[in-house]
C-alpha cells in the first residue's frame, strides 16, 4: 500500500470531492415538476417557500390547484400574467382553477412585500404535450 494513501488528509480531500460531485447533481433546479393527479395539484406554503415550486400541465387540461398556508404569516399565490391573485391567511387554503391556461412558462409568487425577495416563487409549465424536461443549452434552464 502506498504511504500517501494512509494520510488522513488524502481521505478527507477525497470525501470532500465526492460530496461536491453528489451535491452538484442533486440541486433543486433539476427537480422534475409536479403534474396533476386526478386533475389536482396541491401546494403547501410555509417558511417563505412553495412546495413544490415547479408544476406542469398540458394545454386544455382541467387542473385545480389547492394552495394550503401552513405558515403563521399571510401569503398570496399570484400569477400576474394570468390575472391570478389569491390571498391565503395562516391555516387556510385557496382553490385556483388553472383550466384554460395557455401554453407558456409562468412564474408564480407571493406578492406580500419582501416575500418574493426571500425566495417565494415557483414556475408553472403549460405545454401542448406531456412535459419532459431536458437541460437547455446555456442559461441552465429547461426546454421542452
Amino acid at each position: 500500500m502506498r504511504r500517501w494513501m494512509s494520510f488522513p488528509l488524502f481521505w478527507l480531500l477525497l470525501l470532500l470531492l465526492l460530496g461536491m460531485i453528489l451535491a452538484n447533481g442533486c440541486g433543486e433546479g433539476g427537480a422534475n415538476p409536479v403534474r396533476p393527479v386526478n386533475g389536482f395539484i396541491e401546494i403547501t406554503v410555509s417558511a417563505f417557500e412553495f412546495k413544490p415550486d415547479r408544476i406542469a400541465m398540458e394545454v386544455g387540461q382541467q387542473v385545480i390547484l389547492k394552495v394550503a398556508n401552513t405558515d403563521n404569516a399571510r401569503h398570496t399565490f399570484t400569477i400576474k400574467d394570468r390575472g391570478i391573485g389569491a390571498e391565503i391567511f395562516p391555516g387556510n387554503s385557496a382553490t385556483i382553477d388553472l383550466t384554460g391556461t395557455g401554453e407558456g412558462t409562468y412564474t408564480f409568487y407571493c406578492s406580500v412585500p419582501g416575500h418574493r425577495e426571500k425566495g417565494m416563487e415557483g414556475t408553472l409549465f403549460v405545454t401542448q404535450r406531456p412535459f419532459i424536461p431536458t437541460p437547455s443549452s446555456g442559461g441552465g434552464g429547461y426546454s421542452y
